[in-house]
Parts: C-alpha cells; structure tokens; sequence
C-alpha cells in the first residue's frame, strides 16, 4: 500500500510494510534490515511506525485513514495535521 503526501512543494512517498533500502545497500551497511513504515496499533490509537535497522525510530498518530487518504496528527510547534493520497 502506497501513499503520497505532499509538503512544501514536495511529494514523499509513504510505502507500508516493506523494506525500503535495496539488497546492495543492506549489504553495504552490513544490515538484515534497513528502514521499513508500519501501521500498527499501540493501545487503541493507531500509528505509522517507522522502523531502522529493526528497531522502532518513531511513531506518528492516524486520525483518520480511509481506502483514499492517510490523515497524520503531527505536533512539531503546535497541533497540526498532514493528509497522503493513496496513490493508484
């Protein structure tokens, strides 16, 4: 599953549930995992998690998600939110 988000004129891509680094990076870094994004549910809030080299690195709110778009809450200075188009 893919999502795309757009942030000051920038696309990232949001893939879940799969390594994102290539075999020759793994490698190069001597690494079995490199960096991976999870939804997964921590008590009854749902979050992305992102995992480096197994281990997770953070963890970002879902407020809302639908087969259309991913809603993230994210509070760097103040409350805000980001919303990722699923991408076809």
């Amino acid at each position: 599953m893919t999502f795309v988000m757009t942030e000051n004129g920038r696309e990232s891509e949001f893939e879940f549930n799969k390594e994102l680094w290539d075999k020759e990076t793994l490698e190069l870094f001597k690494r079995k995992e490199g960096e991976k994004k999870i939804i997964e549910k921590i008590d009854s809030t749902f979050f992305v998690s992102i995992y480096y080299d197994g281990k997770r690195n953070g963890s970002i709110p879902i407020k809302e998600v639908t087969s259309e778009f991913l809603k993230l809450c994210l509070i760097p200075t103040g409350p805000m939110e980001m919303v990722a188009y699923r991408k076809e």
